[in-house]
């Protein structure tokens, strides 16, 4: 089908309207009814496609904004060395900063990993061994989470 746009359709009924007024020009008390008529329906139709058009816009806003964090995720999906301590703490709280760039989209996950990592010290000093294997945990947990964001899509 032609996709004519908001503006082609608005034009195609303004047409319209003219070419029925010129049939219904007479002064009767009927002719006067149609002209409410049809400019009611003129004016519904166009109210219709623009409430429409505004509609469609948000979604696709909406749509691009989801876009843009699910690249950003994917950026950070994928860290270049997780084999030392500063690295896992600092890949950590990249991850952190990023859920709470974008808390008001995901807070409860946000809410979760502020507090696994909480719970885990993930930015405290390294005692022992087994804090370094508790950070590798973090660190892989984080780096699954974020690659869950950065496929949300179903890809």
């Amino acid at each position: 089908m032609l996709d004519l746009g908001f503006w082609g359709l608005f034009g195609i009924f303004g047409t319209f309207a003219s070419i029925l007024s010129l049939f219904i020009s007479d002064n009767s008390k009927w002719a006067k009814w149609i002209h409410a008529a049809y400019s009611a329906f003129i004016v519904a139709l166009v109210l219709g496609f623009s409430t429409y058009h505004e509609s469609v816009q948000e979604q696709l806003s909406e749509l691009s904004e989801i876009k843009r964090i699910e690249r950003q995720a994917d950026s950070l999906a994928n860290p270049r060395d997780l084999t030392t301590h500063g690295n896992m703490v600092g890949y950590s709280l990249a991850v952190l900063a990023f859920l709470e760039k974008h808390q008001d989209r995901y807070p409860e996950t946000y809410a979760r990993a502020k507090e696994f990592c909480k719970n885990s010290e993930c930015t405290s000093k390294p005692d022992d061994i087994s804090h370094f294997s508790d950070l590798q945990d973090v660190s892989s947990s984080m780096r699954e989470l974020i690659r869950g964001i950065s496929t949300l899509d179903g890809q």
